[in-house]
């Protein structure tokens, strides 16, 4: 499989264009140092994944949003499918698994999983129907279960399957039938209907009613109401009906030819309505639009008016659902037949379910003070809600659940907030892993500000899921040692081992040049570039000062890292007997053994580029600068008897001694004693922190003192 990204003015990339060969091996490493790509790579492609319209048009260059876009990733010469792309950021404290539910179960027991979910599905749609409440209604924007929720509140549940057996289905009253819950329980109608005047007054109401509807029938209960026969004028006299010579016969009175005519008529059944101060007060309360279907409801069927007594409501409620359920008589059979045959073979131990192996991966390799449990297992996975997930903690005497937000608000660390994000992270790879989904994990500085213990464990589950034949794993990092920990431990192929490099014309991955081990590159090319020679000084320096000690080797090696009084004298010859004693290797070219090793640091700290960033140049560039920072202020000092009497911590001695006496330069000087020593002595060894600099920072250092 060939991944290829072609980029332009995305983000923070200029310009990438690469192509990852994974016909060899399903990873590759990229270390990129802080602000040249990687966080700017992940977001393509997390937007990429997201796909939305908003996500996708988000993919450009903030800051020069003119620039022309390109954000291409293909499989194969085919754009890649947003299913296929699985981003890991580094730190996500709103992320949750979306699909832990899916890990709940096991897959044995899907078949009858699906059979009741039909059943579940049949009975909530005609359900739904009848009670006119919907199955799924949107709130602020966001999609909710009405139906469903309604259920729980009315009978006090926290999951109807898990009762289906106790709910009532005994009421068959021909009064209920057609009556919708909704027109009733509705929020705002409920609240009319527990009012003092509706009350006090819908008796009355619906009693003067009945004598308007036989005095006029022209109105019809329920269907052709006064209010709706208001609206019939109104309808008319905006269409200008009556314009042509048009007539309307009304049920027992004459014709109507104009619309004065129909106003008469309107105001004789309102004049009689308003006899009685009762349906004045009730006909105002029901005006609402809401409420119209409720009035044009007990119009048909005034017998539940006493069904809608304060008393009465709360009863009225539990008998209308279980008419409902009655109705429904087949289909609630089915479904219980259904549950209570998933239910009996879903009594496998829960350790058992996918969701448990992940978890237990967790558990073996990150730590954390909480143990994890699901307590509403089965309404979880049949959809009735999200997971409950509770945190468990334990001392000696007791143990102490609580919720996800109270702890990250208040109990756990930083790094343990990450080990709870990884958690996350790990349920959906165990659900892609479980449906073999072909998918290319985006991996961004993932082990960012976590201990070493937590890093191999990562490393670990990144090992472990690289041998899952359709995943893809392109890991990047600024962090070199977590880059050279997961290319050792994945065992990365040489090819796959990527740097970037900034061009003038955009970004470039290139192979890791040293493959692990900078020094023996060095040594290899030492003959070839006497370059490679300086770049080894302070390496044979820490061997010499960590194994068998040599005090002339050393003063000498330290001579060309800190201005002394022979610095300028000491020739390439010089360094023969040291390096071949040290690493084994006296082969210099014979043309450099006589030239002086300081012009050649200075020289060669010169021709460097700003966009060489390689290891060597850096720590040359390290050299250099102190050097001709030590050089600076010596001369300003102007004090040989103090100069010589320093033995060690020269630089920052100098620096105390210069800034009594002078300001200029005290900034660059500074910089030179914060950038400088870890990249000279190379942090015993551990080289990371001048790879992570920018040779930017160094180069324009050193000329900060080469050109004044």
């Amino acid at each position: 499989m060939k991944l290829k990204v072609d980029f332009k003015n995305c983000y923070g990339i200029s310009e990438l264009n690469h192509m990852f060969d994974f016909s060899e091996s399903n990873m590759f490493a990229i270390y990129a140092s802080n602000g040249s790509m990687k966080t700017s790579f992940a977001k393509i492609f997390y937007n990429t994944q997201i796909g939305t319209s908003k996500s996708l048009a988000d993919i450009k260059d903030h800051i020069f949003d003119e620039q022309p876009v390109l954000k291409n990733i293909q499989i194969d010469d085919s754009d890649i499918n947003k299913k296929e792309i699985f981003v890991i950021r580094s730190f996500d404290s709103f992320y949750e698994s979306k699909t832990m539910a899916n890990l709940l179960i096991d897959d044995s027991q899907k078949d009858k999983l699906k059979v009741l979910l039909k059943s579940r599905d049949a009975f909530y749609k005609k359900l739904s129907i009848l009670s006119g409440l919907k199955l799924v209604k949107t709130v602020s924007k966001k999609k909710c279960f009405e139906l469903e929720d309604v259920l729980l509140k009315d009978f006090e549940i926290t999951s109807v399957m898990k009762n289906l057996g106790t709910l009532d289905t005994s009421k068959n009253s021909k009064e209920l039938d057609g009556v919708q819950y909704n027109t009733i329980f509705e929020d705002s109608i409920l609240s009319t209907i527990k009012s003092e005047v509706f009350q006090n007054h819908i008796s009355s109401f619906l009693k003067k009613s009945d004598e308007v509807y036989n005095k006029f029938t022209f109105l019809k209960k329920g269907t052709l109401s006064f209010s709706k026969i208001k609206n019939v004028s109104s309808s008319l006299t905006e269409n200008d009906f009556f314009s042509s010579d048009n007539k309307l016969q009304l049920s027992g009175e004459n014709e109507v030819s104009s619309i004065d005519a129909l106003e008469e008529q309107i105001e004789k059944v309102e004049n009689l309505l308003k006899e009685t101060d009762a349906f004045r007060e009730i006909e105002e309360f029901l005006s609402d639009s809401k409420v119209e279907s409720l009035k044009n409801l007990l119009e048909k069927s005034p017998s539940i008016i006493n069904k809608l007594k304060f008393e009465n409501i709360e009863e009225f409620r539990m008998d209308l659902w279980s008419h409902y359920m009655y109705q429904l008589e087949s289909e609630y059979k089915d479904l219980l037949i259904s549950y209570n045959d998933f239910s009996q073979e879903n009594q496998t131990e829960f350790e058992m379910t996918p969701w448990q192996r992940a978890y237990q991966i967790f558990k073996d390799r990150f730590t954390v003070p909480f143990e994890m449990e699901i307590s509403n297992k089965e309404s979880a996975v049949l959809g009735e809600s999200l997971p409950k997930v509770n945190f468990k903690f334990c001392n000696e005497d007791r143990c102490v659940s609580l919720e996800r937000k109270k702890i990250e608000e208040e109990i756990l660390s930083q790094g343990e907030k990450r080990a709870l994000y990884l958690l996350h992270i790990i349920f959906d790879i165990e659900e892609r892993r479980r449906l073999n989904n072909k998918t290319v994990f985006i991996v961004d500085d993932i082990a960012d500000s976590f201990d070493y213990k937590n890093k191999y464990a990562i490393v670990e589950y990144l090992k472990e899921i690289t041998s899952e034949s359709n995943f893809y794993l392109i890991i990047l990092s600024h962090n070199f040692d977590f880059y050279r920990t997961v290319s050792s431990r994945l065992n990365i192929k040489y090819n796959h081992k990527l740097h970037v490099k900034i061009q003038s014309n955009g970004l470039r991955l290139f192979k890791e040049e040293y493959q692990n081990s900078p020094f023996k590159t060095w040594k290899s090319k030492m003959k070839g570039d006497y370059k490679y020679i300086i770049a080894l000084i302070p390496f044979v320096r820490n061997l010499i000062e960590y194994g068998v000690y040599n005090a002339i080797y050393f003063n000498k090696l330290t001579s060309l890292l800190h201005r002394k009084t022979d610095s300028d004298l000491i020739l390439f010859q010089d360094l023969k007997p040291i390096f071949k004693a040290y690493i084994g290797i006296e082969d210099f070219t014979a043309n450099i053994c006589e030239l002086s090793v300081v012009t050649k640091i200075y020289e060669t700290a010169e021709r460097v580029l700003d966009i060489e960033n390689n290891l060597e140049n850096k720590v040359i560039l390290a050299i250099a600068i102190r050097l001709k920072a030590e050089n600076f202020m010596i001369d300003k000092i102007n004090d040989e008897g103090f100069v010589n009497s320093i033995t060690k911590f020269q630089t920052i001695k100098l620096f105390n001694r210069y800034k009594e006496h002078h300001r200029e330069k005290l900034d660059i000087l500074t910089k030179v004693n914060i950038m400088t020593p870890e990249n000279i002595h190379l942090n015993s060894f551990m080289y990371e922190p001048l790879l992570d600099m920018d040779i930017l920072e160094l180069k324009s250092l050193f000329d900060s003192f080469h050109n004044s």
